[in-house]
């Protein structure tokens, strides 16, 4: 892990100071490589460092292909650093990019990656050349409960265009409801003469959960477990 901070540099810049480098690449690299720089339309004055899957194919197999992916980062000297994560996928995609690990506690990294929520001051202490993952409140997206409130409350203001989203409820504050939910749901299939659906009629998330992790169907109140909070809801056939 680098802890010399000199290294550290402002990211790439577009133009003369990209071309005055203090290493000088071999004529057939004078140009970005058109895997890794993408100049941007309406901003002429920054590029951007593309990351490319392909790169993870080559990183310890090939260095003369590797190379292609890690020269640039190497080249502008670009670091990197994680707080409360130990992503090993980001941390290689990093490195088969040219970018160096740097201490957390190294304030003037280029790329910070975190694995949680960020708060709006730290946001503001950040200098224009780095770049962070997250942003302020972005679990109002990313938990599925928060996600699915906030469209219903869209839905409550805006009308049709946010009715889309089944019927759900959280656990556990929402029990309640939730059990005449599928007492109702019982009665109806009853009713028609069928069946409850296989595997279930609701299904069950973690909210605070991803990659399809912990999900599992449900029919009755039996299969919810205690432990919370869970988003139900119900699942939509083909």
């Amino acid at each position: 892990m680098q802890k010399n901070f000199r290294n550290v540099r402002e990211p790439i810049q577009a133009g003369p100071k990209f071309a005055k480098s203090q290493s000088p690449l071999p004529d057939e690299r004078a140009e970005p490589n058109e895997y890794l720089v993408s100049r941007g339309k309406k901003n002429r004055d920054a590029d951007y460092l593309l990351f490319s899957a392909d790169a993870l194919l080559h990183i310890s197999h090939d260095a003369k292909v590797s190379e292609k992916y890690t020269w640039l980062g190497e080249r502008l000297r670009l670091t990197f650093k994680m707080m409360r994560s130990d992503s090993r996928l980001i941390r290689t995609m990093c490195h088969s990019h040219g970018l160096m690990q740097c201490s957390s506690k190294n304030p003037s990294v280029n790329f910070i990656w975190m694995g949680a929520p960020v708060k709006s001051v730290k946001m503001r202490e950040l200098m224009p050349w780095q770049r962070l993952n997250q942003f302020p409140r972005s679990t109002e997206l990313t938990k599925k409960d928060r996600l699915y409130e906030n469209i219903e409350r869209s839905k409550s203001i805006f009308g049709a265009a946010f009715d889309f989203i089944p019927e759900f409820y959280i656990t556990p504050r929402e029990n309640k409801t939730m059990s005449m939910a599928f007492d109702r749901v019982a009665q109806e299939a009853a009713a028609s003469g069928g069946q409850l659906c296989f595997p279930g009629e609701f299904i069950v998330k973690p909210t605070n959960s991803r990659q399809g992790k912990g999900i599992f169907f449900a029919n009755s109140m039996a299969d919810i477990p205690a432990e919370g909070p869970l988003l139900v809801s119900r699942y939509l056939k083909d």
